[in-house]
């Protein structure tokens, strides 16, 4: 992957913070040879290899540790969606640990579940938590709860309806829970889609020390062209509603482009996961905005979501690279970004910064939240079975 100039596919500490947070940006250097080889801020992380999935066989920890040792090349952090005991999710912390990875733990909750399966989910992550590995840095309780709460049709229980007030208040239960188990230090959130982030109530938003929103240009029929442009323009939706409770750091925890399959003006193949990649951290590093990039690894249960459903990895399912990953040195070095001082290059550690005004003029909100949240309908019906 590497030489030592990297030209690469992440935006390690970009803040995307709310005005509250204003401060005047220092400059960074943009003739940067980086001392680490490790490009990516985070890598969203589920290990299952062919003929495992949720439900079914998991990975045992020599195959989550060879997973582990490979992204580590490449990233800081890696983010889980399940820490449940019996699942591999579990396994990631103390491995991380060693490797000294930080971890973003994933404790993976539904509304169709019954109170006594969410709550063991919940034990389980504290329990976890109450280890204190060093490389837990947050906790994200439920992936994307409220889009099921409100599109049951995404559910496999399509014809229960949820009352939207009775589950914000389940899941800010949740978070409470959670929040009280955790050491000093670790902080907790939840994620959702840019929609369900945009309607959610204040109680909800206010209970999370940073906000996690998700977006995937690709199922809401974007080209390749416009795509950048279409997240800018649902960060800055996110921005302002995040603002009326005074502002709190924002992470797009969950975006990628997918390497097979078309949906509209939306075209998976390597070459434009390559380019929505390169545009992708450009628009980052300058507008200060940090993403996570979805996902590891290609994984062949998720074809149950359609053909893209098993092609959104930066690296195959045999563990061998894509081209965004062999190919980054065609990536512009001024866009790299290096997350620890040890690790800096000529970039001067940056503390609350001020965004720069988010790129405009990228596709309008046209689809409105019901129809984007539909158009995932594949993706979440993948995700369904992720408690892992």
């Amino acid at each position: 992957m590497i030489k030592k100039t990297f030209a690469i596919v992440s935006l390690a500490l970009g803040l995307g913070m709310t005005h509250s947070y204003a401060a005047s940006a220092l400059a960074r250097d943009t003739n940067i040879v980086l001392k680490d080889g490790r490009a990516f801020k985070c890598i969203c992380y589920s290990g299952y290899r062919d003929g495992q999935g949720p439900g079914a066989a998991e990975p045992n920890e020599a195959q989550v540790r060879e997973d582990l040792v490979l992204l580590k090349k490449f990233t800081h952090e890696i983010r889980t969606y399940g820490s449940g005991k019996g699942g591999h999710g579990y396994l990631v912390p103390k491995i991380a640990d060693e490797l000294g990875l930080t971890v973003h733990l994933g404790i993976w909750i539904d509304n169709t579940y019954d109170e006594a399966v969410n709550l063991a989910a919940v034990n389980d992550g504290i329990a976890l938590l109450k280890e204190n590995h060093k490389s837990i840095k947050s906790v994200i309780v439920g992936n994307e709860y409220m889009l099921r709460v409100r599109h049951p049709e995404l559910t496999t229980k399509p014809n229960i309806h949820p009352d939207v007030n009775v589950e914000q208040a389940r899941l800010v239960n949740y978070i409470k829970l959670v929040k009280a188990g955790a050491p000093k230090g670790v902080q907790v959130t939840s994620a959702e889609t840019w929609s369900d982030v945009r309607d959610n109530g204040d109680e909800l938003l206010s209970q999370l020390d940073f906000v996690i929103w998700h977006t995937h240009p690709w199922w809401e029929n974007q080209s390749i062209s416009a795509a950048v442009g279409y997240i800018a323009s649902r960060q800055q939706i996110i921005k302002d509603r995040v603002a009326k409770i005074g502002g709190k750091r924002l992470v797009l925890g969950e975006t990628g482009w997918p390497t097979l399959a078309t949906r509209g003006a939306a075209v998976g193949s390597p070459e434009n996961q390559q380019r929505y990649y390169k545009e992708l951290t450009a628009w980052g590093f300058e507008n200060y905005s940090e993403f996570w990039s979805f996902t590891g690894f290609d994984e062949q249960w998720k074809d149950a979501e359609g053909t893209v459903g098993g092609h959104w990895g930066l690296w195959y399912n045999n563990r061998q690279p894509l081209p965004v990953i062999t190919n980054l040195t065609q990536m512009a070095p001024k866009y790299m970004w290096s997350e620890n001082p040890d690790l800096s290059t000529a970039i001067a550690p940056v503390a609350r910064l001020s965004p720069r005004s988010a790129v405009v003029g990228g596709p309008v909100d046209a689809l409105g939240r019901a129809v984007e949240a539909l158009s995932q309908r594949h993706h979440a019906m993948g995700t369904l079975l992720l408690a892992r």
